[in-house]
């Protein structure tokens, strides 16, 4: 969020900047007012990569936007063993709905409000 750098300059400044990281593979953007870092592979041809796991960013980045996780049914009935399909991650839980579009390495998970108990 460009609140998170109202110290460091004028918002044309930091737009500047943070399109400047972008060029030079340092962050990518993920959302509307919300980048991740990259840092170069250490297994691969040194390609840039995400420092963090793409679900935990896109939670991550919702959070910071004011929404809380929750559990999905599928996530919920897949640890108290009533199912055995693994969840992939693709969705996520909140306490409320949001139109908000996450992009993390070229996936977009899908957002559902998810009710309390």
């Amino acid at each position: 969020m460009l609140t998170d750098f109202a110290d460091c300059g004028t918002p044309s400044a930091v737009r500047r900047a943070l399109r400047d990281l972008e060029r030079g593979e340092e962050v990518t953007k993920v959302s509307l007012g919300a980048w991740a870092k990259l840092q170069p592979s250490r297994w691969f041809s040194g390609e840039r990569m995400l420092t963090k796991d793409p679900h935990r960013i896109a939670v991550e980045t919702m959070m910071r936007f004011g929404y809380k996780p929750r559990q999905t049914p599928a996530e919920r009935d897949y640890n108290e063993g009533r199912s055995t399909q693994v969840p992939t991650g693709q969705v996520i839980g909140l306490d409320r709905p949001t139109r908000r579009k996450v992009v993390v390495a070229g996936m977009t998970p899908a957002f559902v409000a998810v009710r309390k108990g």
